[in-house]
């Protein structure tokens, strides 16, 4: 609770710029990287007499959530879907660039480990190359770049041979 503020809803947050005192980040964190979250925005674009409004939300989690603060990762993959939605192309890709970036650092890392060490990072490795399936997906199908998809393959590719996939 913050100055008396319970719950910090999505739509409040225009309103609120000019107040950032009253912001309680951790909650806004949660309503930003949660369903719920992306469901307002969504709603906001959908509606297109909003289409500022919802820019306006972007650009507040942008500047009280900045990548140098909150990591760029699965919990922000949503983002990639409301900047493409909004028109923001060039947003969306930063997006897409670093959440890439995050979990080809995390393979690279995980990939280092022999042995019962490497059994215990498995999991986290194979959910990693999931992900980046997945981004590779939106790049193709909703970004419309089928050469930043061709990258994102090259990033887990040499990954599906340690758990014997064929791809």
């Amino acid at each position: 609770q913050v100055a008396g503020i319970r719950r910090v809803d999505l739509y409040l947050l225009p309103q609120m710029a000019e107040r950032a005192e009253f912001i309680d980040k951790g909650v806004l964190t949660q309503r930003l990287t949660h369903p719920d979250g992306k469901s307002e925005i969504i709603r906001t674009i959908n509606d297109e007499s909003q289409l500022a409004k919802a820019k306006d939300m972007l650009a507040l989690s942008e500047k009280y959530f900045p990548k140098e603060n909150f990591p760029r990762d699965r919990f922000t993959i949503f983002f990639i879907d409301v900047y493409s939605q909004v028109g923001d192309t060039a947003m969306a890709k930063q997006y897409l660039d670093d959440i890439c970036h995050y979990y080809n650092q995390e393979l690279t890392y995980f990939s280092q480990f022999k042995g019962e060490k490497a059994q215990g990072v498995r999991h986290d490795m194979e959910t990693d190359i999931q992900i980046l399936a997945a981004l590779q997906d939106i790049a193709l199908n909703r970004l419309k770049d089928p050469d930043k998809a061709a990258e994102i393959e090259a990033m887990f590719k040499p990954y599906l041979s340690m758990f014997g996939y064929a791809y």
